[in-house]
């Protein structure tokens, strides 16, 4: 069962609650950012360093295969350092590459080693913050909270697209990269005062050894969790989905301006499919922390709704017609991610990063190898062709994810999964 209605925290505890929300949110900000701001800017970034849809499609692939390379050895890390700490390693990492990119990128080998860095620098956001919000909160509001966490993603995909007609076709793509430098540089400060001291102290203690160790590792999920069934279907599921809407976020500017929208106004409509997904995200938050849906189901059903309008994107030419369609797109084929989190969690209650980073592994490689098909697909058949393949890859994780709730012996409110 769950954990019932919460009691109203003291100012000082909501307070602190806000504080590690916004944490969350400006860490999943700045993972996603180097992502986000190449896609949106993947036409005039292209035109100076000389790649193109394939060129895209492999960025944005060393971008999650560094990522999921990476993962084990930044768990381990995080498990040391804390969450507060893994926070700042992200703005870090991720800052640093968008200033490899603004100021050192002269070709598309740079391009690829400051995607590279930025992967690097994802691989610390996610568990980071799922950390941060699954030990912080009360259960009763974690829904809310990954909600409100998960819309960081497509609100930088918003901030992005809107670089295109503000910066980028007005002063120049470098200084919307350096002005997201000045963003992600802004992320520590977020950080609470006295969980930030608490993270650094807690970084000198002594490693727990033996028994110690064994039991310290049960209590604060040290240890990654077991491999069930469900989670093993959810991690597939995450990953088939993670093809398309990666690809909504990294080629939607860029299908547009070939189906002869204007730039700017290709990236507006980024931009407004963004504002859908958070609204999205934000609404099923709500609504599973009043207890009035199940995350997983919602999520299975957002992605079967959210398919054949992936799979239109192609086939369209009329700005007005793409709005329409963008909105169920986004909406729902991009509006999900907060529930997958927060069904994750639930599950492995325990052990919420580290159940966290085995669902974002599969989420990754198919972040990862989704628009590095998607671009060479568009190459080799066009947008049209492509988008229907990505609308056919959300379906199929509707099909996981559902499987998932059959194969689950305990309901995901009550625990770790054994």
């Amino acid at each position: 069962m769950g954990a019932g209605k919460p009691t109203d925290a003291p100012v000082g505890g909501r307070l602190r609650a806000v504080a590690l929300t916004a944490s969350a949110v400006g860490a999943t900000m700045a993972a996603a950012m180097p992502l986000f701001l190449l896609g949106a800017l993947a036409v005039q970034v292209g035109g100076e360093l000389g790649f193109d849809a394939t060129g895209l499609g492999l960025a944005i692939a060393v971008f999650f295969l560094a990522s999921v390379a990476s993962g084990p050895l930044v768990f381990r890390i995080i498990e040391r350092i804390g969450p507060l700490a893994g926070v700042v390693a992200t703005s870090a990492l991720c800052g640093g590459a968008l200033l490899l990119v603004a100021g050192v990128a002269e070709g598309f080998g740079g391009l690829l080693v400051a995607m590279a860095v930025g992967g690097v620098g994802q691989a610390f956001g996610q568990p980071s913050a799922n950390g941060l919000l699954a030990r912080g909160l009360a259960t009763g509001r974690q829904g809310l909270a990954f909600g409100i966490k998960q819309t960081a993603v497509p609100a930088t995909s918003l901030l992005a697209g809107a670089a295109v007609p503000l910066v980028a076709l007005t002063v120049g793509w470098r200084w919307a990269y350096a002005g997201a430098v000045v963003l992600l540089a802004l992320v520590p400060l977020l950080v609470p005062r006295q969980d930030a001291r608490a993270a650094r102290a807690a970084t000198h203690r002594a490693r727990p050894t033996g028994a110690t160790a064994a039991t310290a590792a049960t209590a604060g999920g040290a240890s990654p969790p077991r491999l069930t069934p469900a989670l093993a279907l959810l991690a597939v599921g995450g990953a088939l989905a993670a093809a398309p809407t990666m690809t909504l976020s990294s080629f939607t500017v860029d299908s547009a301006v070939a189906q002869g929208v204007p730039e700017g106004a290709a990236g507006l409509l980024l931009a407004y499919g963004s504002a859908v997904s958070i609204t999205a995200r934000l609404t099923g938050g709500v609504l599973a922390d009043r207890g009035r849906i199940d995350p997983r189901r919602t999520m299975a059903a957002l992605m079967a709704i959210g398919a054949p309008a992936v799979a239109l994107l192609g086939t369209l030419s009329s700005p007005a017609a793409l709005v329409v369609v963008a909105t169920v797109a986004f909406g729902a084929g991009w509006g999900w991610n907060g529930l997958m989190d927060l069904t994750v969690v639930r599950l492995n209650r325990a052990a919420p990063a580290a159940a966290t980073s085995a669902m974002l592994t599969g989420f990754f490689t198919g972040a990862a190898l989704g628009p590095l098909g998607f671009g060479a697909l568009v190459d080799l058949a066009g947008y049209t062709v492509a988008w229907m393949v990505a609308g056919g890859l959300l379906l199929g994780a509707a099909a996981c994810v559902t499987a998932a709730g059959r194969v689950q012996r305990t309901p995901a409110t009550s625990g770790p999964v054994r």
